[in-house]
């Protein structure tokens, strides 16, 4: 827009104006060789006559159905510069993925894959991420001995699960541990991944308090958390999910970033600043590497 006639004419203070619209599609077949086939590339061995003989099983299990992830994106935005030292850029965007590469964790147990192989790989659903993209700076005369700059960019994200493969309600996420919970999902209407569990309602701090308690929580010992009773059933269910739910996103909502700098002749200082906002954290590196004591 800044490069029509009479444009500097007529906006005197607006050095650049440009609009931008943008429309692609990718595709994403980072998945080995071969993998709709079952392949003889894992472990095997056998006993013959008290002798161990090696072999090879299949390494993972056959999926014929497996095709490529195919991204589609939509973009539009502006680009503005105004009094020569200040920059404005705001993006919006829409990105689908389908057919999302997915490998799930599958038991071995059940022949989907042998030793020394991998679960195998499926198209998981669709996927959706949109959002707003904002960024704002300004740089004084770089023919000057001395000077500064800033810049403040802002992005917000939302993120949903749009499909799962047909016959299951959800893909569970993979369990700390051998036979450890799983705390993640990839279910529709949820983001990727998050996170799903009891949710906490303080800690028992007496035998009483434990007796007295509206809802029975099978187990409790003083210093233990209280758990919500979701369904309001008077009881803590721990053999199903029926007092679990969502606890949480671990894709943050907002990010913000910022630079700072100043220059003074062959001199250059700068600063960087970084923020993620509205998501959640599991430290399980930290459960993991201390003891709980109550």
């Amino acid at each position: 827009m800044s490069e029509e006639e009479n444009f500097s004419k007529n906006n005197p203070d607006v050095n650049l104006l440009k609009y931008r619209v943008s429309y692609g599609v990718s595709g994403n077949d980072q998945i080995s060789n071969f993998a709709y086939r079952a392949l003889l590339n894992g472990e095997g061995v056998y006993v013959f006559d008290d002798i161990i003989t090696p072999g090879v099983a299949i390494g993972t299990a056959a999926n014929p159905d497996l095709k490529w992830e195919t991204t589609t994106q939509f973009n539009i935005g502006m680009d503005v510069r105004f009094y020569d030292n200040f920059d404005f850029t705001a993006n919006y965007f829409v990105k689908n993925t389908n057919d999302l590469l997915f490998s799930p964790d599958v038991s071995a147990i059940i022949g989907s894959y042998g030793p020394g192989g991998y679960p195998p790989i499926i198209n998981a659903g669709d996927v959706s991420n949109r959002g707003l993209e904002l960024e704002f700076g300004y740089s004084s005369d770089r023919t000057k001995p001395v000077g500064a700059n800033f810049n403040f960019n802002f992005t917000y994200l939302k993120n949903e699960v749009k499909s799962v493969p047909e016959g299951v309600e959800y893909l569970p996420g993979a369990g700390f541990g051998v036979g450890g919970n799983v705390a993640t999902r990839f279910e529709v209407g949820f983001p990727i991944g998050y996170f799903f569990g009891y949710e906490t309602n303080g800690i028992f701090q007496t035998q009483d308090e434990i007796d007295n308690a509206e809802v029975t929580q099978q187990g409790a010992e003083v210093g233990d958390l209280r758990f919500v009773d979701q369904n309001e059933d008077g009881v803590i269910n721990f053999s199903d999910d029926t007092d679990k739910k969502m606890l949480g996103s671990p894709i943050p909502k907002f990010t913000i970033g910022s630079i700072f700098g100043f220059r003074y002749r062959g001199l250059d200082l700068s600063a960087n600043l970084y923020a993620a906002l509205g998501q959640k954290l599991l430290e399980i590196l930290s459960v993991s590497n201390h003891t709980l004591t109550k």
